[in-house]
Parts: structure tokens; sequence; C-alpha cells
């Protein structure tokens, strides 16, 4: 380039989509060629915003861990353009099983091999966490609820113990 700067007008979603896919192809990455996973929405508690959250893959790699997009009443904001692919006329019969296995695979990738992946898997708000067989969270308080158990169970223990201490010196100093 000349070092000229290129403006470019229009709605916002319209924009940051250009802007993701220029950067995107300045990385030799074909956004034409890349899937994107929808993980996470949040909704502005000052404006009346939503943002929903993708990552992207490429090429059998996780290329972005965070993208996200702003749906306001002035954005442009359109979600047909994250629409999955038409699987209503499939031409071999397990077609739609190898598709929900991709992204099971992908999926499960992100939640375990991304920071963005795992911390989702850790918040306290317990998203939902798409083809995961249980939220990683439920395996934590699980583990918690056997730990005060075995605690309740040592704390019996010792008072036994104690207990018996007890008596024992009791016998003793007679």
């Amino acid at each position: 380039m000349d070092g000229s700067k290129l403006i470019l007008l229009g709605p916002d979603f319209n924009r940051r989509i250009l802007d993701v896919m220029l950067k995107l192809s300045s990385e030799g990455i074909d956004p034409f060629a890349t899937v994107w996973y929808y993980y996470d929405k949040d909704l502005c508690l000052e404006d009346a915003q939503r943002s929903y959250t993708f990552f992207v893959v490429h090429n059998g790699k996780i290329v972005r861990q965070q993208v996200s997009f702003f749906d306001s009443h002035d954005s442009g904001f359109d979600p047909s353009l994250f629409a999955s692919a038409d699987r209503s006329n499939p031409i071999w019969s397990n077609e739609e099983a190898w598709a929900e296995a991709n992204a099971k695979y992908w999926y499960r990738q992100f939640y375990s091999e991304t920071r963005t992946g795992q911390l989702m898997a850790l918040r306290s708000d317990e998203p939902t966490l798409f083809f995961s067989d249980e939220h990683p969270k439920a395996d934590n308080i699980g583990a918690l609820l056997f730990v005060a158990h075995v605690l309740r169970t040592i704390r019996i223990l010792l008072w036994a113990l104690v207990a018996l201490a007890v008596a024992n010196l009791i016998v003793h100093l007679k």
C-alpha cells in the first residue's frame, strides 16, 4: 500500500466482520475456510446491548479463542451470518453424525486446551458448555462433598481418641 488509510462506513457489525476477516487474511488464514463455534453470550448492564462470542478453527487448529460481535439497536447485527450449514438433505446416511462428532471434538478441545475455554469451564455462573458430558464444576462439588465427609469422619474419630485418652488417663491416675 501507499500508506493511505481506507475508511469504511456502515453498521458496526459489518465493519467488525470485515475487520476480523482482514486480520485473518493478513495472517495467511482464508476466512472463508474457517469454522466458527459459538460458546458464550453476555448482556451489557449499562445499555441495551448483547455480545455473542465464538472461537475459530482453521486447518485443524483453533486460530482464535475469542471473537465477539455486538448486537444493539443500531449495530446491524445479523445472526443469520452464523447459521449452520443446511443438512436437511444429506447425501450420506452418517453425514450428520460426522458433523456432530466434529463439533464435539472442537468444543472439547476448546474447553480442555485453551485458556479461554478452561476459564469458561471454571466460571461461577456455570455457563452452558456445549458437548460437555458434565459441567466440570459438578466434579469439583462432588469432590468437595467427599472431602467434607472424610473430614467429618476424621473429626469424629479424633473425638473418640480424645475420649479414650481421657478415660485411659483417669484409669491410670486412680
